[in-house]
């Protein structure tokens, strides 16, 4: 390789920058769009006393105090329990109100006292095929980063910026061995190129056919709503 010639595999810091912001403009998107939710077993609230004090380690957590709201049963005693809805369960663990023992919310549901109703509880199903379908986010795996499935999302980042740096070790071993460009050098970077963008646009399909039909779920197990 001839001094002063730019490897195929290099990018260009133009490459380089337009890529940053792309990341950065779709993680703004999945934080925006992704909602603020309560814990599956309650409200998680942060403890006072905890919060006002100083702490010594960013990386220590801090306490919380769950909450989790129960319904007494409509009948029954101590031992025998017939919860109000059909989302409930009576508590596994021995809590009673007024001589009665109480139910608590299945997991993945919610439960409205004022209108008496369950409410199926999981990601949201509009933002999350939106952000998903957009080619921009979409290839970024924003559709999962939505919906809180960070493993899917990291596969799509994985292969977009693992393709980048495959790139970039290929084209130092092209310079640290010292090869010629002969007219193979082009057709190597076309196939690598045609196999990566194979490889980003396929996993965005998947992504939009799997949340399309609610077949990916939650990152607690719940189906999109």
């Amino acid at each position: 390789m001839s001094s002063g010639h730019i490897p195929y595999f290099l990018p260009t810091n133009m490459t380089m920058t337009h890529t940053l912001k792309m990341l950065l403009l779709t993680t703004l998107l999945c934080l925006a769009a992704t909602p603020a939710r309560s814990g599956e077993l309650g409200t998680i609230k942060t403890s006072p006393a905890v919060h006002n004090a100083g702490s010594s380690s960013l990386r220590e957590p801090r306490r919380v105090t769950v909450t989790t709201p129960t319904y007494p049963c409509d009948a029954g005693n101590t031992t025998t329990c017939k919860c109000p809805a059909a989302c409930m369960e009576p508590d596994s663990v021995a809590n009673t109100w007024k001589g009665k023992r109480v139910c608590i919310v299945k997991r993945c549901y919610t439960y409205d006292p004022n209108l008496a109703q369950c409410k199926d509880d999981g990601p949201d199903f509009t933002s999350a095929i939106v952000l998903q379908a957009i080619p921009f986010t979409g290839a970024f795996g924003a559709g999962f980063g939505n919906m809180g499935r960070w493993d899917l999302f990291g596969v799509a980042m994985g292969l977009i910026f693992g393709g980048i740096g495959v790139a970039c070790l290929l084209s130092c071993c092209c310079a640290a061995l010292g090869a010629q460009d002969d007219g193979s050098t082009p057709c190597l970077v076309s196939c690598y190129a045609c196999l990566w963008a194979t490889a980003i646009v396929t996993w965005w399909i998947v992504g939009i056919v799997w949340i399309a039909d609610k077949s990916v779920l939650g990152p607690h197990g719940c189906k999109l709503v």
